[in-house]
């Protein structure tokens, strides 16, 4: 098996740069409401775009990763695909389990919430 060196994308090194070039952000708690949320959209946006990059980045022999983000917990999910089937080899961590963990919070917090 040979494998190949991953390379940053242009993309990548220009987040790079960016973020090595960013002043220290402000403690949270200094930080306005609306600064945070457009921050915190912000990192979703890069984090999506890295993600997409790695996509395509990584192709192994007949097979290829795919990056994605559970919803409910917001866990990375990493499925291992045949390139040529499109079948799903292996899935890390399985869907299911993210599945059944975002039922268990919500089942938590509707326990927590009517005992006030």
């Amino acid at each position: 098996m040979r494998v190949e060196p991953v390379s940053h994308g242009k993309a990548t090194d220009e987040l790079l740069k960016s973020r090595a070039e960013t002043p220290a952000r402000k403690p949270a708690k200094q930080q306005s409401q609306q600064y945070r949320e457009q921050d915190a959209n912000s990192l979703e946006k890069e984090l999506i775009a890295a993600i997409e990059q790695a996509n395509r980045t990584l192709q192994i022999n007949n097979n290829k990763f795919n990056f994605s983000i559970h919803e409910s917990t917001k866990e990375i999910i990493v499925r291992i695909i045949d390139a040529e089937t499109e079948e799903v080899v292996k899935e890390i961590p399985p869907e299911e389990i993210l599945d059944l963990i975002a039922k268990l919070w919500e089942m938590a917090g509707i326990v927590v919430d009517e005992r006030r």
